[in-house]
């Protein structure tokens, strides 16, 4: 069961910040079906979280829960999860966008689990 966790702080209206290909994460296209979570939480509430399986949008645009602590990895008691179905040899995105003219801090962990 793969996993990667980051901490990415964002400049004032920082957009398309992808961690995942910035930190070449082995399993950002992985071999395999999926199925994935993600848990994102924000230092405060100008950000936006886009996810995308290849050419597929599985979350438009939205704001990501602020209440965070920089370099606090987030847990399910108190963060709504993101899942869904990947496809074998699709890129996956977890796309950030700042849209406050903030600097805030992105705490997030993804996992995925061969189908």
């Amino acid at each position: 069961m793969p996993e990667f966790s980051a901490s990415q702080a964002l400049t004032a209206n920082q957009q398309n910040v992808n961690p995942i290909a910035s930190a070449f994460w082995q399993w950002e296209t992985p071999p395999f079906d999926y199925m994935a979570k993600l848990i994102a939480r924000a230092t405060g509430v100008s950000v936006r979280l886009s996810v995308y399986n290849g050419p597929l949008n599985i979350k438009q645009k939205s704001i990501v829960q602020g209440g965070g602590t920089a370099g606090t990895t987030p847990s399910e008691l108190n963060t709504t999860p993101v899942y869904w179905e990947g496809n074998a040899d699709q890129r996956i995105g977890v796309i950030f966008d700042e849209v406050g003219a903030l600097t805030p801090t992105v705490d997030f962990t993804i996992t995925i689990e061969p189908k």
